[in-house]
């Protein structure tokens, strides 16, 4: 006598497969192509865009009542950023000047200090908006 099932009770049959069969094993197929009615595959995007990154003018200033050279603006327009760039100044008659420096940073928003001479003074430019 068999124990197989009788194909008139309609039982379900289950398989077990051992463990070092191949379709255990066997990872899942990726497609290396979409099928033509998608449509071709997507090129990959590098990382350089072909449009131009938008840039803007702007000028830093700064003066104090007998603040004489050097300045230096400390800031992320800068290249590299965060390095002292020494800033340019114009002398009045009275002997007052008045600094400053010119940056064609890329869009978005930007911080910058002053250091005052070649030592370890900061100065704040009370005029502009205080980050947080």
């Amino acid at each position: 006598m068999s124990s197989l099932p009788d194909p008139a009770q309609n039982a379900p049959i289950t398989t077990t497969l051992p463990s070092d069969s191949p379709l255990v094993k066997e990872p899942p197929r990726q497609l290396l192509s979409k099928p033509s009615w998608i449509g071709p595959l997507p090129q990959p995007r590098s990382k350089e865009t072909d449009q131009p990154t938008m840039k803007s003018h702007v000028r830093l200033s700064y003066s104090s009542a007998g603040l004489c050279p050097p300045v230096y603006v400390i800031t992320s327009m800068s290249e590299p950023k965060w390095e002292p760039v020494e800033m340019e100044f114009t002398q009045k008659e009275d002997g007052h000047c008045d600094f400053y420096k010119e940056f064609e940073p890329e869009e978005g928003q930007h911080q910058f200090k002053y250091r005052l001479g070649p030592g370890d003074w900061w100065a704040l430019d009370e005029s502009k908006q205080i980050g947080q």
